[in-house]
């Protein structure tokens, strides 16, 4: 159970990540928005309390259309991601 959780939070934090770069490029508040709010909830429910923080921080500024401090935070998300997603791979089989 704690495999198929890894698996589906790395597809997800893979999908988001890759949508919220793509409203950062297309700087489209509503899918940044829509993005941060789903993901914040995700990496809540994994206990990820510092890359849910960024997020927030991420949806506030989507909220102002606030680019230059989205595009500031993202390079900190994307660590994080990085980081969250190592440790998820972790708990899985080797392949």
């Amino acid at each position: 159970a704690l495999q198929d959780v890894a698996v589906a939070m790395r597809a997800d934090l893979t999908q988001r990540m890759a949508l919220l770069e793509e409203a950062l490029t297309t700087r489209n508040a509503e899918l940044a928005r829509i993005e941060t709010h789903a993901l914040k909830g995700s990496l809540a429910s994994i206990t990820a309390e510092r890359a849910a923080m960024l997020v927030k921080a991420l949806e506030m500024a989507a909220q102002q259309k606030a680019w230059d401090l989205f595009q500031r935070a993202m390079p900190m998300l994307r660590l994080e991601a990085r980081r969250i997603d190592s440790e998820l791979a972790d708990l899985l089989p080797p392949q």
